[in-house]
């Protein structure tokens, strides 16, 4: 599925449901210790078999992790998502979805006059079975994690004046900010899952980012070994 993770920028657990026809899903982001973020989204394949056609939709609140203007009080937000699968042959495959949407920006802050603002997101992967042994997978990944896309605040700074005897005197002025960050995070991403044994599965995932957090020049790189039991 191209929409396979729709609350990869949010904090909280995740619960995936899925239709024995495999055509419909549906996530719920489950709040835990620390954070009020809560959503749903539901996914429909459109087409399915070699191309795969997915139309999402979200409805949730950032508990403040996310595309709060605060990073404190929930934003309300909904969006919209596309995703598209390519079966390639040989057990290739190629998927790329996007997603749109619009967001309350969360409480009241410093700055007056926020709008509403639209956010997106695109992620790109290519992947293979039976790459170094029979069944595994390997995926290699690269996105642009949730960020804002538009939208504008202000905020009143004070600007000194001087006449012309030399006075000088202190006036607020409205100024105007762009929220959309000019430096997107960008994710790369690898991963790689193959059976050890009957029941045992093992996948391990490496991600880097540039620009971490929408600021420029940083750089964060995670990873996660996780193992699989089946009876």
């Amino acid at each position: 599925m191209a929409i396979s993770d729709p609350f990869s920028g949010f904090r909280g657990n995740t619960l995936s449901l899925k239709a024995p026809d495999g055509l419909s899903a549906a996530s719920l982001l489950m709040p835990d210790a620390g954070t009020e973020s809560v959503g749903i989204t539901v996914t429909r394949a459109l087409t399915d078999g070699a191309t795969r056609v997915e139309l999402g939709l979200k409805v949730a609140r950032d508990g403040g992790g996310t595309l709060s203007l605060n990073g404190t009080d929930g934003a309300n937000l909904a969006s919209v998502a596309l995703g598209v699968t390519q079966d390639l042959g040989d057990a290739a495959f190629f998927s790329i979805s996007g997603e749109v949407g619009m967001t309350d920006l969360g409480g009241a802050t410093a700055l007056t006059s926020a709008t509403t603002a639209a956010f997106n997101s695109v992620s790109l992967k290519a992947g293979a079975r039976n790459v170094f042994a029979a069944g595994d997978r390997l995926t290699i990944g690269v996105g642009l994690p949730v960020a804002v896309s538009s939208g504008s605040t202000e905020v009143s700074l004070p600007v000194i004046r001087s006449n012309a005897a030399g006075t000088r005197s202190v006036a607020y002025e409205p100024i105007e900010l762009d929220l959309a960050p000019e430096d997107r995070q960008i994710d790369m991403e690898v991963s790689y899952q193959t059976s050890l044994a009957e029941g045992l599965e093992m996948k391990w995932s490496v991600v880097h980012s540039d620009n971490f957090g929408n600021r420029a020049g940083e750089t964060d790189t995670g990873g996660a070994l996780a193992f699989t039991f089946r009876f």
